[in-house]
């Protein structure tokens, strides 16, 4: 059986927009070297970090597939949701972590959104979603396209 990963990768690659397998790829590059099992100092976890950061952005501010993209973008967190995306690990390095603090914030309330989000049970992403306000998620510098395109892929 096939599970819900593989077949978004296969969907991503038979799609038109390179890109998205580009980024589709760090992200599960990002969730293999940033595993529990991984030892590395905080100069690496801290590159790891904002390379995660500058993916999410490239899936976010993608307007060209958005909801495949976005979709990737959940069911890879999902699928690494006991490993590097689970809340114990996916914050790790974030205090030497160098982007601006504007992007600090911006990257916590987006790791929480997708968190939180990413179960493919869609009563309880619902449930979820009734307490998660899209537009301060979402925050700046992502864009508005990007917090309106969340918007509408959740039907908020």
């Amino acid at each position: 059986m096939i599970n819900q990963l593989d077949q978004i990768k296969l969907l991503v690659e038979q799609s038109t927009n390179p890109s998205l397998k580009n980024y589709l790829d760090q992200l599960i590059q990002y969730a293999e070297d940033m595993a529990p099992n991984k030892t590395m100092n905080a100069e690496q976890g801290a590159r790891h970090q904002a390379a995660l950061y500058s993916t999410i952005e490239c899936f976010l501010e993608n307007t060209r597939d958005f909801a495949l993209g976005f979709s990737a973008l959940l069911i890879t967190f999902h699928h690494f949701r006991n490993g590097a995306m689970s809340p114990m690990y996916a914050y790790r390095f974030m205090e030497h972590v160098q982007l601006p603090k504007e992007k600090q914030l911006a990257m916590n309330k987006i790791l929480d959104l997708l968190i939180m989000t990413c179960t493919p049970d869609m009563a309880k992403r619902l449930d979820v979603l009734k307490h998660i306000n899209i537009a301060r998620s979402v925050a700046q510098p992502f864009s508005d396209t990007a917090r309106m395109n969340i918007a509408q892929y959740f039907n908020k």
